[in-house]
Parts: structure tokens; C-alpha cells; sequence
């Protein structure tokens, strides 16, 4: 299937083919001036709950012995990364995305892609020129001045974002008739990847909340209730057991807290504490908490009971 933009431009335009049945959805053009260098389609992963998405570009090329030009083509090509690696990928989330094409530079010469490498996304010629112990390949050649000699550049690039990264296996470069001056760049991911289901051991609360409290007991009067925690706790630090004194410790603490936070406190908590063993569950993976690195509700909740323990402490 074929898939092009719908934008009509007397020069640089893309297309992406897929193979066979495979699913490719077309996003809408953006509105820019050089739309037509730039398409987005997106693949579905697994169920189609997921996606990959892809953007295809061909950014505008150099100009021989037209410095003015040039420099002009530099600008526009830069602004065209630019847009594609930070605002659009910004736009589309945390989500795999393949920035793909035909950028007419190399990453020596485009600021963009240097802000790309120290971002985490993966140029994958590079990456795997680094596995083979080689140089990245050139990808396009053509006879220098004067029709002397061939002069080779790397200007067609793969760049995987930080998420897409973890599925690659392969970047290969070969030759090919139908395309004058470039070499075919292409890589293979593993999309089951994304998909994979896996176990995920979620660790316990530090603190737990289901215990009982006497929040009207002074100093003394806790600390004789709870004799036996304290005995137990000096054993453990006495013999280096550093997990039983991590569990007995952070139980004293959590009581202290909700004692001086007040009975409303201790209502809102009392049950809520989870088991002193890890849970596990049976996830797809990678899921957006893996892969945004963002705190859930409750991961959230626990920093700030961790805030006022040391706060009360």
C-alpha cells in the first residue's frame, strides 16, 4: 500500500510503502510552507491500544557554489528537524516514534541532531557501526568538482526516540539501482517488544497504615506499648539485620506520625496499608508508567507521608 502527502509541491515530496496488509494510518499534513518535505503515519502494536509512529522526512538540500542559498537551505533545513524532533514529538507524547529520511546533513553539522543524541534518541547507523567496530556508512555519493573523484556523505538517517530504542536489532546499509546517488538505510525493530506481557513486582509501602494507634497515649506510654518493637529492633540492629530493622523501624514511625497527626488522620488511613509481602501482577510492558517515568497516585502519596515523618521526626 502506498501512502503520500496530500500536499502538492512542485519539488520535495515523500511517500511510505508498506508491505503486503500491513496496517499504516495516515496523520493529517501539518500547516507549514514545506508540508510537503514532512508525513506522519502511525502502525499499530498489539491490539492497536499502542502505537508506533513514524515521520518521514526530506529536508532541503545544499546548493553547489551558492553560498547566499546555502545558508538559506541550512536555516530552513535546521527549522525542519527542529519541528519534527522537539514540537512534534512533544505533541504526539510519550509514545515510540521513528524520525526517518532523507535530512540532507550530517549529525556533525545540524544542531538539532546533536540536541537529539543528548536527548536519548539513537541514530541507528551509528549504533550500529558501533556493535561492528566500523564507521557509520555513507549513504549518497556523488562525483566531486569538476567531475573528479566521488565525494560520500552520511545525510539519510534513522533516529529511534528514547522508547523506540529499546526495540531495535538491526541497521543495514545496501545498494540499490532505482535510487540515483543513495544507499537504502533501513532498520528492524521487534514491535512484539512493546507488547511483551511481563511480570511486575510492585514493593510494598515503606510505611503501613494497618495497625492500631493510641493517639492519645503520651511519650512514655508508647514507648512502653511498644517495648517489644523496640527490643526487637535494637536485636536487629545489634545483629545487622537490616530489613528487620527497616520494618520494625518504619512501623514506629508511621505510628508516631498518624499518634500526633490526630484521630481524623488515623480514620483516613487505618486499612489502606499494604501486605508486608510483594504483589505480583502480570502486565503489558513497556507501560506508560515505565515509560514516562511519571509517579502514580499512590507512589505520589508515599513521598508525601515520607515528607512528614521526617518533618515530625
Amino acid at each position: 500500500m502506498g501512502v503520500e502527502s496530500s500536499v502538492k509541491a512542485v519539488r520535495g515530496g515523500v511517500a511510505v510503502f508498506t508491505k503486503g496488509t500491513m496496517p499504516c494510518v495516515k496523520l493529517p499534513d501539518v500547516e507549514r510552507q514545506d508540508a510537503n518535505r514532512l508525513m506522519r503515519f502511525k502502525v499499530p502494536l498489539g491490539r492497536g491500544n499502542l502505537w508506533l509512529h513514524v515521520i518521514n522526512i526530506y529536508a532541503p538540500c545544499s546548493v553547489r557554489d551558492d553560498v547566499r542559498a546555502n545558508v538559506r537551505q541550512h536555516k530552513d533545513r535546521e527549522d525542519l528537524l527542529s519541528y519534527a524532533f522537539q514540537t512534534m514529538h512533544a505533541e504526539l507524547g510519550k509514545v515510540p516514534t521513528v524520525i526517518l529520511g532523507d535530512f540532507n546533513t550530517s549529525p556533525a553539522e545540524s544542531t538539532t541532531l546533536q540536541w537529539a543524541a543528548d536527548n536519548g534518541w539513537l541514530d541507528a547507523a551509528a549504533w550500529q557501526a558501533a556493535r561492528d567496530g566500523t564507521g557509520p556508512p555513507h549513504t549518497f555519493s556523488r562525483k566531486g568538482k569538476d567531475g573528479q573523484g566521488e565525494v560520500r556523505t552520511r545525510i539519510d538517517h534513522i533516529y529511534l526516540c528514547p522508547i523506540a530504542r529499546r526495540a531495535i536489532l538491526k541497521c543495514e546499509t545496501r545498494d540499490v539501482e532505482f535510487i540515483p546517488g543513495h544507499r537504502v538505510l533501513s532498520v528492524t525493530l521487534d514491535l512484539p517488544r512493546f507488547t511483551t506481557s511481563t511480570l511486575d513486582y510492585k514493593i510494598p509501602r515503606a510505611l503501613p497504615t494497618d495497625v492500631t494507634i493510641h493517639p492519645m497515649d503520651d511519650g512514655d506510654a508508647f514507648f512502653t506499648t511498644h517495648a517489644n518493637e523496640l527490643a526487637l529492633f535494637e536485636r536487629a540492629v545489634t545483629g545487622k539485620d537490616v530489613e528487620t530493622a527497616w520494618n520494625v523501624a518504619t512501623g514506629l514511625c508511621e505510628r508516631v506520625l498518624l499518634r500526633c497527626a490526630g484521630e481524623n488522620v488515623v480514620k483516613m488511613c487505618k486499612g489502606k496499608g499494604q501486605g508486608r509481602e510483594p504483589s505480583v501482577r502480570r502486565t503489558s510492558a513497556p507501560s506508560c508508567a515505565m515509560v514516562t517515568g511519571a509517579a502514580n497516585h499512590r507512589t505520589v502519596r508515599l513521598n508525601k507521608l515520607l515528607k512528614r515523618v521526617n518533618v515530625m521526626l
